[in-house]
């Protein structure tokens, strides 16, 4: 079973070609466009890694972080 990375940045150039680049090395990928998103996603699918982008509109990527570490310790 492969690894389960969730990437998050609001940048969708970005996440499709961490997409192509992850599943061309066998990891399975979910994603997300910004934090509160973010945070349904990794509730949802429990990834093993999350690549997060820092800077992003709303909740930014250190935010985010923080919840979900607080959440899940």
């Amino acid at each position: 079973m492969s690894a389960k990375i969730l990437t998050v940045d609001d940048a969708i150039y970005m996440r499709t070609i961490l997409k192509k680049i992850l599943e061309a090395e066998g990891f399975s990928t979910c994603e997300a466009g910004d934090g509160e998103a973010s945070l349904a996603a990794y509730e949802a699918e429990k990834s093993d890694l999350v690549l997060m982008d820092i800077t992003m509109p709303g909740m930014d990527g250190i935010i985010v972080t923080r919840t979900i570490v607080e959440k899940h310790p």
